[in-house]
């Protein structure tokens, strides 16, 4: 058994109007119909049945209510009395028209439910409160229906035959489908072929053709509503583009005010400035000046910063002191004795000091003293004075030889020594009579003017500071030292130490090249 779905509107608009058809040349007396005429209103028996349930219906209801505390309603005088009071009602039945119009309506609508789904109709008719129906109840209810009727009256006798006391839904659904095989089989007549004929009847057309008409206009109003949501989309569209453009002309409307006004103010400001520099002179004098640059002191120090390449340290210029030639001789002619010309020694040259390297040495200029001039005297014969004799300078003392020290294993560039040229830290070891062979500290040999120059360490040293000490990494370490190279005082050579070097916490300060190259920082000061 199929069921036959159709729209909810299809069918309350169906039932409206066979409704409106029945009622078409009937004539209430005094507005109302009686009991007697509803059994005969329709000529479809199922709709007259329908009607008279409802009402039947509406008579347990009333007659349930009568209960109160107070009385004893199921004594047997009270029960008898009322039973004759209910068959009483039941032969004055009388519905005004305003009430009969919308139970047509019910009547009809559960008429064309039963017919395209008998299944689902049943369910609603029997099992509304519950999946169990008591046999008493479920007989007094299957006299109500002329459609399907021989399915109800059957389901009824199974039940009786068999004694049961409860008809369950599952149970009766079963048996409703044997029912209608049944039915096809010895009736001679197709159930499908059975509720077409009962539609025809009842609405007086085709359910075929009725289906593809209710599909039809389903279809052309689904249509219609896409084409009022479509239109409605595009009014909505259009009424938004119309507000954000509203919204943009507002927007850039503001901000041409706002540019004018910023403009005005720009004027007036330069009105007011250039009528105060009129009449200040000073102001008018400083006013006409060219902008320099400035430059943000606070930056820090950043790992990835571009590389400082330090700029080529220049040539220590050395001036010599010249020796100062002797003073001609004036041979002066005296009478007896030649009084001696005094002669001014030219001050002693000052031994020349090697300067740090980096700096420019002092240039010591040698300034002749005044030379008193001679006093004439009578001339006898002039005779040549002597000349001063510049005193030779002292010979440097021999060193005497230094006892050797314990000698350590020769390393790669102790065998190389002699094949390489010394360095400068070496040079300036031998200018200063110390051992090459032992140098001092590297700190105390570059720091001599208190900076410390790359060029002046080693490579391999540079290389084992960059190693151990920045990871490999050569930017950082010449960006370190010349930060420290531009410290004021100990205190900021500190600080720049715990923040870029200490800070690493996978540096080995137990390492000597670390230690060694620490010590070369804090001997800035």
């Amino acid at each position: 058994m199929k069921s036959i779905t159709l729209p909810e509107s299809a069918l309350n608009q169906l039932a409206q109007r066979i409704g409106d058809r029945l009622l078409e040349g009937h004539f209430f007396e005094k507005g109302r119909i009686t009991g007697e005429e509803l059994t005969s209103f329709a000529d479809h028996g199922q709709i007259n049945k329908f009607l008279i349930f409802q009402v039947f219906q509406a008579w347990e209801i009333q007659i349930g209510k009568l209960s109160h505390p107070y009385f004893n309603l199921d004594h047997p005088d009270i029960q008898q009395q009322l039973e004759g009071l209910k068959n009483q009602l039941s032969q004055h039945i009388e519905i005004k028209e305003a009430d009969f119009r919308p139970m047509l309506s019910r009547a009809v609508y559960n008429n064309l439910r039963l017919i395209l789904d008998p299944k689902a109709s049943f369910a609603d008719f029997f099992f509304a409160k519950g999946d169990k129906l008591p046999l008493a109840d479920y007989e007094r209810h299957a006299q109500f229906f002329s459609d399907l009727d021989f399915v109800v009256n059957s389901i009824l006798r199974y039940y009786q035959k068999n004694e049961m006391a409860v008809v369950e839904k599952d149970v009766f659904f079963l048996k409703m489908e044997k029912v209608i095989e049944v039915f096809n089989r010895k009736s001679g007549q197709n159930f499908e072929q059975y509720r077409h004929e009962l539609f025809k009847s009842l609405t007086g057309e085709e359910l075929d053709a009725f289906q593809k008409a209710v599909q039809a206009k389903l279809e052309e109003e689904r249509r219609r509503k896409e084409e009022e949501e479509a239109r409605r989309r595009r009014e909505e569209e259009a009424r938004r583009q119309a507000e954000e453009e509203a919204r943009r002309k507002e927007a850039e409307e503001a901000r041409r005010k706002e540019e004018e006004a910023r403009r005005k103010a720009e004027e007036e400001a330069r009105r007011k400035e250039e009528e105060a520099r009129r009449q200040n002179f000073f102001a008018s004098a400083i006013s006409k000046r060219e902008d320099a640059p400035v430059f943000d002191l606070d930056d820090e120090l950043d790992d990835e910063a571009t590389p400082v390449t330090p700029e080529p340290t220049p040539e220590p210029i050395v001036e010599k002191t010249p020796a100062l030639e002797p003073e001609p001789v004036v041979e002066e002619v005296v009478e007896e004795k030649a009084t001696p010309t005094p002669v001014v020694e030219s001050p002693p040259v000052e031994e020349e000091k090697s300067a740090p390297v980096g700096e420019m040495p002092p240039v010591l200029e040698s300034k002749p003293e005044p030379v008193a001039e001679p006093k004439p005297e009578p001339v006898a014969e002039r005779k040549p004075e002597p000349v001063a004799e510049r005193k030779p300078e002292p010979e440097p003392k021999p060193e005497l030889p230094q006892p050797e020290a314990e000698k350590d294993p020769q390393t790669v560039l102790d065998a190389t020594k002699s094949d390489r040229p010394m360095t400068i830290a070496e040079k300036l070891a031998s200018q200063r009579g110390q051992n090459p062979d032992k140098p001092t500290p590297l700190h105390q040999s570059l720091n001599g003017n208190r900076k410390i120059k790359l060029d002046e360490i080693p490579i391999h040293k540079q290389y084992q500071y960059v190693q151990k000490v920045f990871e490999g990494n050569n930017v950082r370490f010449r960006i370190i030292v010349d930060k420290v190279n531009n410290a004021q005082n100990k205190a900021e050579v500190e600080d720049i130490l715990s923040k870029f070097v200490l800070s690493n916490g996978e540096l080995d300060r137990n390492d000597p090249v670390v230690s060694e190259f620490l010590a070369l920082l804090r001997n800035r000061f």
